[in-house]
């Protein structure tokens, strides 16, 4: 399986007791499926989220086989489209998660997204066309970013390589030198009179944390769920 969306957050709110961890975590859960399932288009995934109490810390994670993947993309105009729509897919779908994730607290959050898949042969279609890679160059990024998966799918590979052999070319710019030169960052020497560091505090032994894992294998799956301290 391939990773086609992460996306950890953070919220700035009081922690959850253990019942209503799990209840504000399946039900999260099942709002974000039911929205991935709308609007991915892809036939089968597998989705998982994890949430530990403290204050609110989650992660949720989108991952897809590869022929899975071709499938879906074949429902577009070409390869390349269609890599373009399911990124933007997985983005909305993240976004989805983080405003779901917040709203019975409304506190200050912090969202982390890590771009899949899509993300990342959309960016290597980017610099075939502008220059930076040849197709060759490419296919061998490709095969690491996908890794022992490109045996599930020939199909896939074979569909990528044209794509990227027929993907149009942007017009190259010339650079201009401007002749600025660079500078390296400074840090002043520490005087006498400055404050000398503190030696570190011992750590703090660890506070038990609350998890909750719910998880769905594929979209044919029933709904697991798993509590544990941490």
């Amino acid at each position: 399986m391939l990773d086609l969306s992460s996306t950890i957050f953070y919220i700035e709110t009081a922690g959850l007791p253990r019942r209503r961890l799990e209840r504000y975590s399946t039900n999260l859960f099942e709002k974000w499926d039911s929205y991935v399932t709308s609007i991915v288009g892809v036939p089968d995934y597998s989705i998982a989220l994890e949430v530990e109490e403290g204050s609110i810390k989650g992660k949720g994670k989108i991952a897809v086989a590869l022929g899975a993947l071709y499938f879906g993309i074949g429902n577009y105009e070409s390869f390349i489209s269609g890599l373009q729509i399911i990124r933007d897919q997985v983005v909305s779908a993240s976004n989805f998660l983080a405003d779901q994730a917040n709203s019975p607290f409304d506190a200050e959050i912090t969202v982390k997204r890590k771009g899949g898949i899509a993300s990342q042969l959309r960016r290597l279609f980017s610099r075939v066309q502008s220059g930076q890679l040849s197709v060759e160059e490419a296919m061998i990024e490709a095969e690491k970013l996908i890794g022992e998966d490109t045996k599930d799918s020939p199909e896939f590979m074979a569909a990528l390589r044209e794509s990227l052999q027929t993907a149009p070319r942007h017009h190259q710019q010339t650079e201009l030198g401007l002749g600025i030169p660079e500078f390296a960052e400074s840090h002043p020497e520490q005087s006498e009179h400055d404050p000398k560091p503190q030696a570190p505090r011992p750590p703090l032994p660890p506070i038990p944390h609350f998890r909750v894992e719910v998880w769905r294998e594929s979209r044919r799956e029933q709904r697991q769920i798993r509590v544990s301290n941490r």
